[in-house]
């Protein structure tokens, strides 16, 4: 089953140690953890202290830019 709450497809964040997390978002309820094919993952969310939580907390804050794939978040980690 795959959730849509807003945007185009899933969004990939890539954290410093160069892993894509996938992910649909909600204002409301916040990220829905992904598989790559876009099926919601049976894993558990993030840990409290997974780096996923700063990068997407930086990417909401930066307006949610996506790359013209419409799924790759970009983030200024100057700004981060």
């Amino acid at each position: 089953m795959r959730w849509h709450y807003w945007g185009e497809g899933t969004f990939a964040l890539t954290t410093p140690d160069g892993r894509r997390h996938h992910f649909e978002d909600s204002d409301r309820y916040g990220p829905t953890r992904l598989k790559a094919d876009g099926e919601v993952s049976r894993l558990l969310p993030w840990g409290m202290k997974h780096p996923f939580w700063d990068l997407h907390a930086a990417w909401c804050r930066q307006g949610r830019r996506v790359a013209p794939d419409g799924s790759t978040c970009i983030i200024d980690r100057e700004v981060a």
